[in-house]
């Protein structure tokens, strides 16, 4: 009995250092795809349909983002109000402005204060809406895709 649960304990660690190896291997191709898109040099953006989380696809287009500024629908969630606007110049993503983040209390404050500027970083290198939540962040994070979503088809139409 023993030795059939020693033998059933490495089996499931095989499988998941399996895993582990696994989600490394996706990681690092979506870091290395991610930094080819940031070293483009043209004026045209390609958004590549990527999972967020909401397992909703972005838009798989070839095209630039009219110049000007684009203001996201308001999203919200339990804990507050997420809006964004966009500022595209040269047709691309050039900045991101938080217009409102749940800041109800101090820890959604504090939230906001550590989530924001990660999805803006995040939103500028890949020029999409596309983008990762950040851990800690889930309601927060999908609230401002949404909203930026909005606002990039905004600078689309």
């Amino acid at each position: 009995m023993r030795k059939t649960l020693v033998v059933i304990i490495v089996i499931a660690a095989l499988g998941l250092l399996t895993l582990y190896l696994a989600k490394n291997k996706d990681t690092n191709t979506q870091a290395n795809q991610s930094t080819t898109q940031t070293q483009a040099t043209t004026a045209a953006t390609t958004v590549t349909p990527t999972s967020n989380i909401n397992n909703q696809s972005t838009t798989n287009t070839t095209a630039s983002f009219k110049d000007g500024t684009y203001t996201g629908n308001s999203q919200s969630n339990q804990f507050g109000n997420v809006q964004v606007s966009i500022n595209v110049l040269g047709g691309k993503i050039s900045n991101v402005n938080l217009l409102s983040m749940p800041d109800v209390d101090s820890r959604s404050k504090s939230i906001s204060d550590f989530a924001g500027p990660k999805l803006i970083s995040e939103t500028i290198a890949k020029q999409s809406s596309g983008i990762d939540a950040i851990s800690g962040a889930t309601y927060t994070s999908q609230s401002y895709i949404q909203s930026l979503q909005s606002a990039i088809d905004k600078a689309r139409s």
